[in-house]
């Protein structure tokens, strides 16, 4: 989305790493407390994985030098011959496919629709009595004025060069489409096959499986792929299955080049070529599902899929044009801009630096799930991670990263303290263990056994943490834990931060967050979102964010909480991937989670 003032879309521009999303109408994420000069516009950028870290649907190009790739939250992506470069952005919209007939004529369609005429994107209205939220599911173009779509409704589309009418119907679902010339269209679907033939869309045959996609050389040689890694042929007279792949729960993708040279790809980074006599499965290198492929010639074909995999054949091997770690995240802290860090799934540990994120080895390949710090950084800080199974690292200047011996076996959800000889871990079957000044992790009783997820303190006297059924417990000067007030809530409660003791919040599932102030009360705030919240963090009672499921965020600017993109129609962050932490720190919010997503926020 371009700034207020500008178009829609603007010209054809890259905006390496950043989605332009300038967000006047909101305060900076991480900015000061206590108010004083407006804040600065601020962006989103993705800081892993790089360029996106959005789920791609399709790719398509008009040339070796000339690739789109599309996906959620409307991203488009291009590649020039020499990197990708993220172009566009629209959070409200999902894109579904990508096409065209050449560099001045590009269609990325989906929720929206939209059209690249080789200076400008526009916007263009979608299909007639379209539906919202995935309205196209496939697009075949052969020139400016020809193009043609699906919904998901039951409808065949045709673009004209001004827009787009109404021309089939009666066939059912169709999720595919292709071409060969403009009077050799097909489109087929769970139960049909449709052909246009320069006059009309007549039915031929049944696909004999649902198809995802589809491609061909003739219009005798058609592939089509679906559930299951089972594929179909057309050869000009009938549909014949055959058993792709054994190995993958579906295929997304498949592009036919010759007759003895097509690819198909689909779950688990599995992709396979057919050398017009067998398919040959070839895994890529990397785990995520990959949903489109397509190519130039046997030594340039392109796959793309999730958490933004980027990956390109050379007619050898596979490559990898994403960088960053993949593993989901859950966890972040950070003390400056400096001093960042991120933990996740497999051991992960991700540290930000002057070069970006890079990965650090914790001696550990459990989950971590809680992260925190102290001192400056980089090299006086000390960190904790903890994880499943009573894992507990810690990082120092001297040694690195350690294993510390852990006093229990449950698996542990969080971490915070006020020093170094004051540090708090929670977890499973109501968890709380304390490292003290004998730096030794020691078991503190209390008055729960259910799993608790979040701990915060502001002092050694004022320390909380909060689980399952709504619990909340306190730590106070006599070192004792004691249940609160009731909380007024059932909801799982998964974070608790605070900016002092008079001011702490709690988030959970269902969109519930609670406030404690200085009247040691605890009271439900309205979310305005029913979206389970999994982290909440700040810099002050003026400049709280709670993060969830499903890319949702809300800012607490002192008076209410509010989605800061809905003041604009759009109501999520630049990923739809869960988040599942925040940290604030010298003017920035960063937030991680699945699919090893880092966003920061920042002027």
């Amino acid at each position: 989305m371009s700034s207020s003032s500008a178009p829609r879309f603007g010209g054809h521009r890259a905006l390496p790493l950043t989605f332009a999303l300038p967000l006047l109408a909101l305060l900076a994420a991480c900015n000061s407390a206590t108010g004083g000069a407006p804040p600065a516009p601020a962006v989103w950028r993705f800081e892993n994985p790089l360029p996106a870290g959005a789920d791609l649907h399709r790719v398509w190009g008009a040339a070796s030098n000339d690739v789109y790739a599309v996906g959620e939250r409307g991203v488009i992506l291009h590649y020039d011959g020499a990197a990708w470069s993220v172009l566009r952005y629209e959070p409200a919209w999902d894109l579904a496919s990508v096409g065209g007939s050449g560099r001045g004529d590009v269609h990325a369609v989906g929720s929206e629709t939209a059209h690249w005429n080789g200076s400008t994107w526009s916007s263009t209205a979608g299909p007639p009595g379209s539906l919202p939220y995935w309205s196209i599911r496939a697009l075949w173009v052969s020139g400016p004025r020809d193009a043609w779509a699906t919904t998901d409704g039951e409808g065949i589309f045709h673009w004209d060069g001004q827009g787009w009418s109404s021309a089939g119907a009666g066939f059912g679902p169709l999720g595919a489409m292709w071409g060969s010339a403009p009077d050799d269209v097909w489109a087929v679907g769970e139960t049909t096959t449709a052909h246009f033939d320069g006059s009309a869309w007549i039915q031929v045959g049944t696909p004999l499986l649902p198809a995802e996609d589809m491609s061909g050389t003739a219009s005798y040689d058609i592939w089509t792929v679906g559930a299951g890694g089972w594929g179909a042929h057309w050869d000009g007279v009938e549909w014949a299955t055959t058993q792709i792949a054994t190995n993958v729960g579906s295929l997304h993708g498949i592009w036919a080049h010759t007759a003895t040279d097509a690819w198909a790809v689909g779950s688990g980074g599995w992709t396979f070529h057919w050398d017009g006599a067998s398919w040959t499965p070839i895994w890529s290198g990397v785990p995520s599902d990959l949903e489109s492929v397509w190519g130039t010639a046997a030594y340039n074909v392109w796959a793309v899929g999730r958490d933004g995999t980027i990956l390109r054949w050379n007619g050898a091997a596979w490559s990898s044009f994403t960088s960053g770690a993949a593993p989901d995240l859950w966890a972040g802290w950070g003390s400056s801009a400096k001093g960042a860090w991120a933990v996740g799934d497999g051991g992960t540990i991700l540290r930000w630096t002057a070069d970006g994120w890079v990965s650090e080895d914790g001696g550990t390949f459990a989950p971590l799930r809680g992260v925190w710090g102290w001192g400056p950084p980089p090299a006086q800080q000390t960190i904790w991670a903890v994880g499943s199974g009573g894992t507990i690292v810690r990082r120092d200047a001297a040694s690195g990263w350690t294993r510390e011996s852990p006093a229990t076996s449950a698996d542990l959800e969080a971490v915070s303290g006020i020093s170094t000889t004051d540090v708090w871990a929670v977890g499973s079957s109501g968890t709380i263990l304390r490292r003290g000044t004998s730096a030794s992790w020691l078991p503190e009783p209390n008055a729960t056994l259910v799993a608790l997820h979040g701990v915060w303190a502001s002092s050694g006297h004022d320390v909380w943490a909060v689980g399952d059924g709504g619990v909340i417990l306190r730590r106070d000067g006599s070192g004792s834990w004691f249940q609160e007030q009731p909380s007024g809530t059932s909801a799982r409660l998964t974070a608790v931060w605070g900016s002092s003791a008079s001011d702490v919040w709690a988030v959970g599932d269902g969109g519930v967050i609670l406030h404690r102030d200085g009247s040691g009360s605890w009271s439900a705030v309205p979310s305005g979102t029913l979206v389970p919240l999994r982290a909440v963090g700040g810099t002050g009672p003026r400049d709280v964010w709670a993060v969830g499921v499903h890319g949702m965020a809300v800012h607490w600017d002192g008076t209410a909480w509010n989605n800061p993109l809905e003041a604009q129609e759009r109501r999520w962050m630049p990923t739809a991937h869960d988040l599942n932490g925040v940290a604030c720190a010298d003017g920035e919010l960063r937030v991680v989670g699945a699919g090893g997503v880092i966003l920061t926020h920042a002027p």
